[in-house]
């Protein structure tokens, strides 16, 4: 009995809660966000890549605005 009034309670809790969220328009987030800014590129030390290959991964890297990630798998 206790645990089936604490799966209703907790469901009463998050059903409320996402019910009186209240939705966010792009322009209003937008408005949330910092500006972005020039890009910075770290590339970790490894041996797949050649220097053409790591140039054009920092050129495509540095046009991306807030956070990003390139991953690579160097065995394919």
């Amino acid at each position: 009995m206790t645990r089936r009034f604490s799966l209703l309670f907790m469901a009463m809790i998050c059903g409320g809660t996402a019910a009186s969220a209240e939705p966010v328009t792009g322009a209003a987030a937008g408005k949330l966000l910092f500006p972005p800014k020039a890009a910075a590129v770290e590339m970790l030390p490894q041996d797949a890549l050649s220097g053409t290959d790591v140039a054009a991964l920092k050129m495509v890297g540095g046009g991306q605005p807030y956070y990003g990630a390139i991953a690579i798998s160097p065995s394919e």
